[in-house]
Formats: C-alpha cells, structure tokens, sequence
C-alpha cells in the first residue's frame, strides 16, 4: 500500500521507492531508503508528515505514492518538529 494511503499513527517498512530523483536522494541522504521503518505522524491537506529516528519529513501525496510500505512494528518517535523537515 502506498504511504499516501497511510493513516495518522500507521507505522510501516518501506518496501520500495521510485519517482523524482531528487527527492529519493533526499530521502536516502537522511537514510530513509528500502527497509526503513516509518510512522505517519499526521495527515495534512494533499500530503502527510512521516518520521524516523527524530526526523520528520512533510510529503505531498503525489510523492508518497511512490512509496509502498507494508505493516511494521512499533518504534519510539523522538525529537521535535521543524528541523530536517521539507515539503515536495
């Protein structure tokens, strides 16, 4: 299922990314890449905020459906909200 379809408190593996490769160097440039696990933090009009590691990341929908995730485990969510974040 893509992120973009994840709700607010879903937690999932990423499976696989295409798209922009811009924005996958981002991605991977703060090592979120295949086989990261993430939280959607909160859904926001045409985008979602995700998370990892205390870094949080605003997406537009657009972006997050070329991220497939399937169901993860639990993780502990740290940091604050600003710093590392980018929108799409």
């Amino acid at each position: 299922q893509a992120l973009s379809k994840k709700k607010a408190g879903d937690i999932c593996t990423i499976k696989w990314m295409f798209g922009i490769p811009d924005v996958l160097d981002f991605l991977r440039s703060r090592k979120i890449k295949e086989g990261s696990t993430v939280q959607v933090i909160q859904r926001i009009n045409g985008g979602l905020i995700f998370g990892m590691d205390g870094k949080r990341i605003a997406m537009c929908d657009a972006a997050a459906d070329r991220i497939s995730g399937m169901k993860g485990r639990k993780i502990k969510m740290s940091g604050t909200f600003g710093r590392g974040a980018a929108h799409f």
